[in-house]
């Protein structure tokens, strides 16, 4: 066992220890332990006699019971009176009833060993002098009916008995219906299970425990180890689609890390290559292990269909029996080849060398979502680019999310699909259908312009969606509630009746467009362009035109007019206006408006000099243009002064923080919030944004500094240091470090790679300084030295200045940790 041992290691981990110890959860207390602790432990308690470990694929049940066996074979080879001897056996090598004899039996004799003595074996198991491992309960289980399985169970729990001691692993599902087990790994577990585990708590000396999935810090000691540039691989697991959940498991986790060497230096990694990799890894490893039943090929197809099927039924968890007429449909239509393999046999290979995972005793899903958005991305683009059977069908259900086309955009990489969706949209409309083809350019082409998340350059967007979107799209009646389309042309589009409620048609071009009859309740249509646009009889129940052009529009008979949607708007020959009959708009004219009720509190100019943002005691954010101080629009979220505003280096966010503890991010084109960033527990008095502007910097009564995640509002990083309340917060220009003033009267400077404080400053008065680094050196002008002396804290030890001169005093050590920062 130390010889396999050694050489798995050699071949896995290129004969090094890159072995994460991972974390384990008791199921009846909830407590958390490291496993290797939780193991010795039970190890030494002679009233526990089976413990049985649980985890879903991949999570590292194997591996970690192969490193018990290793460690217990040493201490047993040095001390073998002492210690017990481990024996490992692989469940997945039994394929029908047993008895514990015939299980021993048949494991020594496949390792060309001599049959030891049962009944002799079988007493020293008992006395404790052996320990028995048997690995994978779940893929011996699955290989015979349910009660074969539960008759073997029983037959290797005969050897926990009297000092016997028996460890078990077995995937999580296989005893507990627990739905998304790894989303709710971090509850305690009280939901009754199957028989098979009310069958294992009845006895007393059994435990049951879960691995727990890899949180940061093991993933990060793992790429530690095993990687030459691991800040360089945890930023792209960070950066690409949910590789950080995936990585959680550590089967996952090397494929990860190993599909990444696949690439070529320079070569840009994005989510569908790497999924591409490794789940070809992941196909050609299992299709090398064990039976082949199913060929590399028929199991892509099985995956890909069964994404289809999972997503066209989200309502409806795929069960035993469904699987099987899925497996059958399969086969009937020649889709895969199954080389006369029973349908039961192909259902336990999809189930234990595929991408799926059980559902309580009978269901089936895939082991992370993201696997099935992926396959169903790859089954759409085999549908929509095949010349000779295009399958317009497969855009004939419900919404795609933005994760699959995300993956569909980065597999469809020279837009093959994109002619084909474009003259959908020109055709006629069909439900489903058009909305789909609609919602796969759009993200297509901001997934093009890597503005998924924020649109940073308008006019790039708005090219590359011209090349994708068709003019005089063809929507009447579509049902696009929620939509975002912001910057998009549809001039000339034809969406009577649709339904766009709540939709962000900000920036878009609507010019002459028909919307008549259409449900605009709550959309967002600021700054765009409508001239000409039909919305007779529409439904216009707090949508919002704000700043838009809609010169030469009809609205008669347009329900639910309100002055408040048609703020600074263009409004010349509009027909129908129900608000303000009479009003001649081409002689209106702006005028400067002012509007701080309680004081203005803060200001900020933005980086293109055309706004100004001020904030005001009454909690109010109030937007002006800098040309004629004419007041553009308020901003209304805080509930008490805002102390402090801030525009993000590219002038399309501005950032304010508050007495009420929170801190804001606005767009600033619109005025819509963004998101409120919360965290504080006291008045935030400053923010700033770091010099690329993916950094937001708050400071606060609450005596801390915090950094935040500009796009997603995450909270990066807390550092409180001595200065007291904090007034005010600053990045440098090189953005390397950030400098904070506080109540305490002095500056701290803090590294933003390493979070460390690198220099204090004491300002005294008039040319009277003091630069301090926190070893204690420090450097002074003669008129800040009339200022030393120092009490030790807690002490009356007291230094004089000429002895902290002596001792401390450097200022070339102050110039070179600036200048480290200041380069």
């Amino acid at each position: 066992m130390i010889e396999d041992y050694d050489q798995w290691r050699i071949e896995t981990w290129k004969g090094e220890d890159w072995f994460v110890r991972p974390d384990m959860r008791q199921d009846i207390t909830g407590d958390d332990f490291t496993a290797l602790k939780y193991f010795s432990d039970w190890l030494g308690a002679s009233n526990k006699n089976q413990l049985v470990i649980l985890g879903d694929v991949g999570s590292g049940k194997s591996t970690l019971v192969r490193f018990l066996v290793y460690d217990l074979a040493r201490n047993y080879l040095k001390d073998p009176v002492r210690h017990p001897a481990p024996v490992l056996i692989p469940l997945g090598e039994v394929r029908k009833e047993t008895s514990l004899e015939g299980v021993i039996h048949e494991h020594f004799s496949r390792r060309n060993l001599p049959v030891a003595n049962f009944r002799r074996f079988e007493h020293l198991v008992r006395l404790g002098k052996i320990i028995l491992f048997f690995d994978a309960f779940d893929e011996m289980a699955d290989r015979v009916s349910f009660e074969d399985g539960f008759n073997n169970f029983r037959e290797i729990s005969r050897a926990a008995e009297a000092a016997g001691k028996v460890i078990v692993t077995c995937r999580v599902t296989y005893f507990k219906d627990v739905e998304e087990q790894r989303e709710m790994i971090d509850e305690a577990f009280r939901a009754p299970g199957t028989p098979f585990y009310e069958k294992l708590r009845e006895r007393s000396g059994n435990e049951v425990v879960y691995l727990k999935p890899f949180d940061e810090a093991k993933i990060r000691s793992y790429l530690a180890v095993a990687r030459p540039e691991p800040d360089e691989d945890w930023r792209k697991i960070e950066q690409i689609y949910d590789l950080k959940g995936l990585a959680q498991l550590p089967l996952l986790l090397t494929m990860i890390t190993e599909s990444l060497d696949e690439f070529a230096p320079g070569e840009k990694v994005d989510a569908a290559k790497l999924y591409e990799r490794y789940t070809d890894k992941w196909i050609t490893r299992d299709f090398t292990k064990g039976r082949v039943i199913l060929k590399r090929d028929s199991k892509l197809k099985l995956m890909m269909e069964l994404a289809r099927r999972v997503w066209n039924n989200p309502d409806s968890p795929m069960r035993y029996r469904e699987l099987a007429s899925f497996v059958d449909e399969m086969r009937e239509a020649g889709v895969v080849e199954f080389r006369g393999h029973e349908t039961e046999d192909i259902i336990a290979a999809i189930h234990l060398r595929s991408f799926l995972k059980r559902e309580g005793e009978t269901g089936f899903s895939f082991i992370h979502r993201s696997f099935m958005e992926y396959f169903l991305a790859r089954r759409l683009f085999n549908g929509l680019n095949n010349e000779k059977d295009i399958e317009i069908g497969l855009l004939n259900t419900r919404g795609f999310n933005k994760r699959i086309i995300h993956f569909l955009a980065m597999i469809d990489r020279d837009d093959s699909i994109v002619p084909l969706l474009s003259a959908i949209l020109a055709g006629s409309y069909h439900p489903n259908i058009s909305e789909n083809a609609l919602e796969i350019l759009y993200w297509g082409g901001r997934i093009r312009c890597e503005m998924e998340e924020e649109v940073s350059d308008a006019a790039e967007l708005r090219q590359a969606l011209n090349k994708r979107l068709p003019r005089g799209a063809r929507l009447a009646g579509a049902h696009l509630q929620g939509v975002t389309l912001e910057y998009a042309d549809l001039t000339e589009a034809d969406l009577a009746g649709a339904d766009l409620t709540k939709a962000n048609l900000n920036h878009v071009r609507l010019d002459r467009a028909i919307l008549r009859d259409a449900a605009l309740v709550e959309a967002g249509v600021e700054n765009a362009s409508a001239r000409g646009a039909d919305f007779r009889n529409a439904d216009l129940d707090r949508a919002s035109f704000n700043q838009s052009d809609l010169t030469g529009s009809d609205l008669s008979g347009a329900r639910n007019q309100s002055r408040e949607s048609f703020v600074n708007s263009s409004l010349a020959r509009v027909r129908g206006l129900t608000f303000a009959a009479g009003i001649d708009f081409e002689s209106l004219r702006p005028v400067p408006q002012l509007g701080a009720s309680n004081g203005v509190t803060a200001v900020a100019l933005s980086p293109d000099g055309e706004l100004i943002a001020a904030g005001s005691g009454d909690g109010v954010i109030r937007l002006y243009r800098t040309s004629d101080g004419a007041l553009l629009r308020s901003l209304d979220g805080h509930s008490s002064s805002v102390w402090s505003v801030a525009f993000a280096p590219d002038g399309l966010t501005l950032a304010s923080g508050s007495d009420d503890k929170s801190v804001k991010l606005w767009q600033a084109a619109s005025g819509k919030l963004l998101r409120s960033l919360d965290g504080h527990s006291d008045s935030v008095r400053s923010v700033a944004f770091a010099p690329d502007g993916l950094t937001l910097a708050s400071g606060s009564y609450d005596n801390s500094v915090k950094l935040w995640q500009a796009a997603s509002g995450k909270l990066l990083q807390t550092f409180e240091g001595n200065l007291g309340q904090v007034y005010a917060v600053a990045f440098a220009p090189n953005g390397r470090y950030l400098v904070a003033a506080g109540a305490a009267g002095r500056l701290q400077f803090w590294d933003i790679a390493s979070g460390e404080t690198f220099l204090y400053r004491y300002s005294f008065g008039p040319g009277a300084w003091l630069a301090l680094l926190p070893d204690g050196r420090f450097d002074a002008s003669p008129e800040g030295m009339r200022y030393l002396g120092y009490t030790e804290d807690g002490t009356f030890n007291h230094y004089t200045a000429e002895s902290l001169v002596k001792e401390f005093y450097a200022p070339d050590a102050v110039r070179e940790v600036l200048e480290k920062y200041t380069k």
